[in-house]
């Protein structure tokens, strides 16, 4: 398998290339394209898509990705990663940066080890503390952030905030 890229008609393309041989010659090359937000950031992308379509079934306002939010969130995890601690109490710096931006309201919610997106938001789901947090009315944005750390285990973490 060859991970490619082709640029069509001015649009880059991504996909996998499987190259099929057959005594030694090239019988057969299928590329299959693959969305290019499937590849970077997929796990993010269904965690905002989620948590988003979770306040729409509930008639509450969908919240906007905001990349300062979303840089935060980064600096969470990695400081997380860093200390080898899942908490909250770390959080202090990126929340204190988000009421100086002017957000009346934060909230974080966090998980740590779960192999997929799906399950973390499943945990979040099941757990009330968190459920409150993706379902509060006074957001009105979210930062988004996974990182893996070198043991292959996945730092889960979202920021939300409000005008």
């Amino acid at each position: 398998m060859i991970i490619a890229y082709i640029i069509a008609g001015g649009i880059i393309l991504f996909g996998v290339c499987k190259i099929v041989k057959n005594k030694k010659k090239v019988k057969d090359i299928i590329f299959r394209v693959v969305p290019i937000k499937y590849l970077i950031g997929s796990d993010i992308r269904y965690i905002f898509n989620v948590i988003n379509k979770i306040r729409k079934l509930l008639n509450l306002k969908v919240l906007e990705s905001d990349k300062k939010t979303t840089l935060l969130a980064i600096e969470r995890n990695k400081e997380m990663i860093f200390e080898n601690k899942v908490s909250h109490e770390l959080a202090a710096d990126e929340i204190g940066e988000l009421l100086e931006l002017g957000a009346d309201s934060v909230g974080e919610i966090i998980g740590y080890k779960y192999r997929t997106a799906e399950a973390c938001i499943n945990a979040w789901m099941k757990s009330e503390g968190h459920y409150r947090q993706i379902i509060k009315t006074d957001y009105d944005w979210c930062g988004v952030s996974v990182e893996t750390d070198k043991n292959g285990y996945k730092y889960y973490c979202v920021l939300f905030g409000n005008e």
